[in-house]
């Protein structure tokens, strides 16, 4: 079950960022490899 929900978080962790990413655009506190994550991601 532990293995599940690891791999679970590391494959939405791409979604996250990009969401995270959105949410902190205006301020640019989320920058570089998160950035193109979130590029990515669309």
């Amino acid at each position: 079950m532990k293995r599940k929900t690891i791999q679970s978080i590391q494959e939405t962790s791409g979604g996250f960022y990009c969401f995270f990413f959105m949410l902190n655009w205006r301020e640019k506190i989320v920058e570089g490899e998160n950035a193109k994550d979130c590029k990515k991601e669309k």
